[in-house]
């Protein structure tokens, strides 16, 4: 499902759309479960991120919560979102100045009805002559347009954007995400980063959660 980027997040990602061949693939891995894509576009100390990841990743399910159970956790995992910074230094130094958290529902395929067209004849001619001529040709015709029972698969996603203040950014090449470690159903993360230390991209995976930026 396509949905729109919101302005300010598209002026950082235009710093990424030169990026490296291996995030120009990771970017095809569009809405699969256990994938997550995070973009950085670092100035100076200022951090502007932008993470895109199927809900299933965070919150185990992707359909309108249904129990109390699962709107609790719907709340926990937006609270975290909004007060967490998704990437930090070793310090911890760094303080959300900006944010947004969106959640993008969208339904696949209700908009293609399964059509089951069956003719048969039925023309049954006897003679009993002792002689017997079968002609059997059936003519019936079912029209079965399933649009209220088209298989819907549900998909919803987290877009959450950042602006991060981290004070002690020019002093280290390392950064850290708390998305493999804090999340249960997150198993791979494609990093990408532009900015006034240049490009680059990783894939983080189990539970690494270091992000190594080049000077």
């Amino acid at each position: 499902m396509k949905h729109p980027i919101h302005r300010r997040s598209s002026l950082f990602l235009a710093l990424l759309l030169p990026a490296t061949a291996a995030s120009a693939a990771d970017n095809l891995a569009a809405h699969q479960h256990g994938h997550g894509e995070l973009s950085l576009a670092i100035d100076g100390t200022r951090i502007d991120l932008l993470l895109e990841t199927p809900a299933h990743n965070l919150l185990g399910f992707e359909h309108a919560p249904q129990t109390e159970a699962q709107r609790q956790a719907l709340a926990r995992v937006k609270a975290w979102l909004s007060e967490t910074p998704l990437v930090n230094t070793a310090s911890a130094s760094c303080v959300i100045r900006e944010g947004s958290v969106h959640q993008i529902q969208g339904v696949h395929g209700a908009d293609e009805p399964h059509d089951h067209d069956h003719d048969h004849d039925h023309d049954h001619d006897h003679d009993h002559d002792h002689d017997h001529d079968h002609d059997h040709d059936h003519d019936h015709d079912h029209d079965h347009d399933h649009d209220g029972e088209a298989h819907e698969h549900h998909h919803s996603e987290f877009e959450v954007s950042q602006t991060l203040d981290c004070p002690e950014l020019a002093d280290t090449d390392e950064l850290t995400t708390p998305l493999m470690t804090d999340t249960e159903h997150m198993d791979e993360l494609s990093v990408q980063w532009a900015g006034d230390r240049g490009q680059g991209a990783t894939r983080l995976t189990g539970k690494d959660r270091r992000i190594t930026l080049g000077r």
